[in-house]
């Protein structure tokens, strides 16, 4: 679900007439809901900066612009911030994922599970990593959106943190997610022209939001990992991408279990949430994830006790 769309020109204008973040609302509250005081504030913080971003004679004036696009099939709460199209030098279809953020400070939690955050409200919440967020939302729309599968939209993902400045020994670059860094890089304060010159490398001409209508009229397609049964799922799980606090879930529930394994206690972990928001998925990702450990004794006792009782599991393969 679209909230706002224009080619780069028109957003450029909207910007300089004081209606951009208007519009942004307008589309909101007919699509979605009424936006909260927080919500229009983000939107004040965060799109000065998408202008200055997009005030780039290389950047075309035809490419597409779509701001706080709604992943469907999850819930209105999951959105992008901002989708960038476009073609590449080859006439591929391109599109970028930019996720911004108003973070100024964060810390590791005891438990280093997500991130304590502090954004210019001075308020502190727990957060994923921006990089992991930016690749989470990558997967799910080219794993189960119909436009990207069939149309084959090169995409690409990046954070940019207008407000932060790194630190020595900065907890945002801890090496758990070098993988995802390197996948989905993050621009601080002072890497606008990086920045530029990272959206000028995947966009060569503009599409005039062709890929964006693409997006918005398509529907959701199960990948071909779901189907064959969740046997089938645990043995691929790293081919499941969590969203956002489902991530800090995972990670917490991985944690506990590290906990019991060194001091033999049970411990008990209750996920809560409305249907279709992946409790399941997430069940059989954290189960796969732990069962497949090979430090773990889970796996033995549980292959003990099939061995044990075989004649009950006789389908068990």
């Amino acid at each position: 679900m679209i909230v706002y769309k224009a080619t780069k020109k028109e957003f450029l204008e909207d910007f300089k007439k004081e209606v951009v973040i208007k519009k942004i609302a307008e589309g909101y509250s007919k699509n979605i809901a009424k936006p909260n005081y927080g919500m229009i504030n983000s939107w004040n913080g965060s799109i000065p900066y998408l202008y200055l971003l997009l005030e780039d004679d290389n950047i075309p004036d035809d490419c597409g612009i779509s701001i706080e696009h709604t992943i469907p099939n999850i819930d209105t709460k999951k959105r992008i911030d901002v989708i960038i199209t476009g073609k590449n030098k080859n006439k591929q279809n391109v599109a970028i994922i930019l996720e911004l953020k108003q973070w100024s400070k964060v810390e590791q939690p005891a438990d280093k599970v997500g991130y304590i955050v502090t954004s210019n409200t001075r308020e502190e919440v727990i957060r994923v990593h921006p990089s992991f967020q930016a690749y989470s939302y990558l997967y799910f729309l080219k794993t189960y959106n119909s436009a990207f599968i069939m149309k084959d939209i090169q995409t690409y993902s990046c954070a940019f943190l207008h407000n932060y400045e790194a630190s020595t020994n900065d907890a945002l670059f801890d090496e758990k997610y070098k993988k995802f860094i390197d996948k989905c890089p993050m621009f601080l304060r002072g890497d606008l022209q990086k920045l530029r010159n990272f959206i000028n490398e995947k966009i060569y001409e503009g599409d005039n939001c062709e890929i964006i209508d693409s997006i918005e009229k398509s529907h959701i397609s199960v990948t071909k990992l779901l189907t064959p049964g969740t046997v089938d799922i645990m043995k691929h799980t790293q081919y499941i991408t969590l969203i956002d606090e489902q991530e800090i879930v995972y990670e917490k529930a991985i944690e506990m279990a590290k906990q019991s394994r060194q001091d033999n206690q049970k411990r008990v972990f209750i996920i809560r949430g409305g249907p279709g928001t992946g409790k399941s998925i997430l069940a059989i990702k954290i189960l796969a994830d732990i069962f497949m450990n090979p430090n773990n004794k889970i796996k033995k006792q549980v292959l003990s006790h099939l061995y044990k009782h075989k004649e009950k599991y006789t389908n068990i393969q």
